[in-house]
């Protein structure tokens, strides 16, 4: 059986309640959230009120001192800064000099 199709009078109606209630919805909710912020508000104020002092006091007592004196940072030279096993393998291996063989010793009989 196939559906009977609605006019398009019949679906603008429709439509047309179902933003009429969404627009009454979004009042509802935006009296109750102005009213759930205002109460919310004062709470919230001590608790900001009390951060911004204790920012303040921060910043006072940071102000007020002088920054201390550091000695300055010299810069590491290039080569201390690698690896050291890196260097290593980098490293050619030294000039092998000719060993001396010496004689073999004679064994007692």
């Amino acid at each position: 059986m196939a559906a009977k199709r609605s006019g398009g009078s019949d679906i603008v109606d429709r439509l047309s309640d179902a933003i009429g209630e969404l627009i009454s919805e979004n009042r509802k909710l935006r009296r109750e959230l102005l009213k759930l912020s205002e109460r919310g508000a004062s709470a919230a104020a001590k608790t900001i009120k009390r951060g911004a002092r204790s920012i303040s006091r921060g910043v006072k007592k940071a102000v007020s001192r002088p920054t201390p004196r550091r000695p300055r940072k010299t810069a590491t030279r290039p080569t201390a800064r690698r690896k050291p096993a890196a260097a290593a393998a980098r490293r050619k291996p030294a000039a092998t000099q000719a060993k001396r063989k010496t004689p073999a010793r004679k064994r007692r009989t």
